[in-house]
Order: C-alpha cells, then sequence, then structure tokens
C-alpha cells in the first residue's frame, strides 16, 4: 500500500497570518482538505501525510497524519524525518517562482506526481508561456509591446491566479512599468477553464468551467468559478488539450486550463501544472466515479484514457 506526502505552499509556512490574508488560506485549506478527503478513500493508499502549520484546523482520519509546522520546526526538518516516504504532492504559487523553487527542491528527496521540470518552468512564467505556445501554433493571447491602444491588460510574468494583474486604459501609465510585467489586449469575450488529466502525451478533460470574474479600481480578478457551466464547449477544449499535450508530453497529472473565447475560437490564457481551485467542485459536479479515476492515477498510476466524466450538476465555488 501506497503513502504520499501532499504540502501546500501558504498553509505549510512556518509562520502564517491566516487573517490578513483570509482568502488565500481559505482557497488553499478547501483545496487541500478536498484533496485529502479524496484520497483517503481509495483503498490502496495507507497513509496521507500532510504537512500543515500548527494553528490551522486539521482534518479528523486515521489515514491522514499531519506533520505541523511553527517557528520552531521548519518545513525543511519535516522533510527530513519524512525521508522514508516516496511520493509527494505539492501545490504551490508561480508568484516569485515559488512552484520552480519547490519543485527543485523537492525532487532531490521525493518521487513528485507531478509534471515535469521543463513544463513547470515553462508554464510558471506567463512570458514563457506565450512563446511556447505561439511556436507551437496553439491558438493564445498575444503579448505585446508598450502602445497607445487602449483597454490593456497588465500582468507579472511569474503570478498566480489573478494576482497582480490591472486593467489600464492610459498609455502614459505603462512607461511604469517593470521589464517583469507583461501586456496584453483585454478581451471581454466569455472567460473559463477545462481541467484535466494528464500522462505521457494522453489525456482525458475532467471539468469544463465558467470563470466568475471581478473588475474593481482596475484591479481584474478571479473570484470564483461555476464547475461544468462550459461543458457544451467539450469538444472545443478537448481539441487545445490535444494539441498541448501533443506538444508538451512532460504534463502530468492533474493540470489546469485557463481560457477566454475571442471571436469563434477559444485561446489560451495559462498553464496550471498543478491542483487547481475547480478541483473544489468536481465531486459535487462530475460525481464519485470522476474522483476515483483521479485518484486511482496518483494512487497506483493507472490512467484510463477512454474515461469520458459525465456532469451531473453544476456548481459555484467562491475563493474567499
Amino acid at each position: 500500500m501506497k503513502e504520499i506526502v501532499l504540502i501546500e505552499y501558504f498553509t505549510s509556512l512556518p509562520k502564517v497570518n491566516h487573517l490578513e490574508n483570509k482568502t488565500i488560506f481559505s482557497e488553499a485549506i478547501n483545496l487541500i482538505d478536498s484533496i485529502s478527503k479524496n484520497l483517503i478513500d481509495h483503498y490502496n493508499l495507507k497513509k496521507l501525510h500532510v504537512v500543515r502549520n500548527s494553528s490551522l484546523k486539521k482534518l479528523s482520519s486515521k489515514k491522514i497524519k499531519y506533520h505541523p509546522t511553527s517557528s520552531k520546526k521548519s518545513l525543511k526538518r519535516i522533510m527530513n524525518n519524512l525521508s522514508k516516504i516516496n511520493h509527494a504532492i505539492f501545490i504551490a504559487p508561480e508568484s516569485e517562482k515559488i512552484t520552480v523553487k519547490m519543485y527543485k527542491e523537492l525532487k532531490k528527496q521525493f518521487i513528485l506526481l507531478h509534471s515535469n521540470l521543463n513544463c513547470i518552468e515553462i508554464f510558471a512564467s506567463k512570458k514563457k508561456t506565450f512563446l511556447n505556445l505561439k511556436k507551437n501554433q496553439i491558438n493564445c493571447i498575444q503579448t505585446i509591446k508598450k502602445t497607445k491602444k487602449l483597454s490593456l491588460i497588465i500582468k507579472p510574468d511569474y503570478g498566480a491566479g489573478s494576482e497582480g494583474i490591472f486593467l489600464y486604459k492610459n498609455s502614459q501609465e505603462l512607461k511604469l512599468l517593470e521589464e517583469n510585467y507583461l501586456i496584453q489586449e483585454y478581451h471581454k469575450g466569455l472567460k473559463g477553464s477545462f481541467t484535466m488529466l494528464c500522462n505521457k502525451g494522453k489525456y482525458w478533460v475532467i471539468s469544463c468551467n465558467k470563470h466568475i470574474m471581478k473588475l474593481k479600481d482596475k484591479k481584474v480578478s478571479q473570484i470564483g468559478s461555476v464547475i461544468g457551466k462550459y461543458e457544451k464547449y467539450r469538444s472545443e477544449f478537448e481539441k487545445i488539450a490535444a494539441k498541448l499535450n501533443k506538444k508538451f508530453r512532460g504534463l502530468s497529472g492533474f493540470v489546469g486550463v485557463d481560457v477566454i473565447k475571442l471571436k469563434s475560437n477559444w485561446a489560451v490564457v495559462d498553464v496550471n501544472c498543478r491542483f487547481t481551485s475547480s478541483y473544489i467542485g468536481l465531486k459535487s459536479s462530475y460525481g464519485k466515479k470522476t474522483i476515483s479515476k483521479i485518484n486511482d492515477f496518483y494512487v497506483d498510476k493507472k490512467f484510463d484514457s477512454k474515461f469520458n466524466p459525465q456532469l451531473i450538476q453544476t456548481k459555484e465555488i467562491y475563493f474567499s
């Protein structure tokens, strides 16, 4: 039977201020708890080792063992205590290259149940994402140079989700931008995402979701999702998934792809090589069988490329 280590960056920090960063911690805890509850249902999982700050609430289960971090007990020290466990899943933001750094560090000790380093490094950077998608002729949002064009969206090169994303209509403000930001035209088309399970070039699309967006004081943010709402676009999402997995065979496990509809075609905005918050609503929207197939991959490395998830109901989830 298998044992797996599960680490989420924010909730595993030795010092946390979950009151100051309420939305981040609420989203992170909900995601990790959802993954944990589902994984422990697998008959072949002996123990799930979850690294979490000692001040945060924990689930009660004989199959979950928590390893608490604190100001007196660092993450590195806990990792040393987990040296006998072979496999690990981690979730970390792309901001400041945290996901890349964490991958490299954990790879020294564990077999990571993730996409490979090449994919992690490409898709952690919005600039590299655009360049590689364009090179491989995958429809995406064009990155442009500074221009007088109205309705521009500004993004940090390394950023998670909607972090640091702003809408500008005054080209003079762009002069203040640093090199680690990129500029794209702001599009008002449908915004959504799809999730997929990947394995050595093979894949199956899990969910087709609508983004719930908010624009306030120039800041553009995703505040939630409607899981399964864009099921009618599944065939279009599957075509994008096929291209991504053909060109980036290092994609592995759960992957989230943010998309936007430009006129009649969908374009890729971001590729997230990790569990995303959409996972929280999967069981309600696509059922236990879908979750079971995902669990099979992570616990037993079984991959059913012919599986076709069936929508049961749509579900709204919010990140705060």
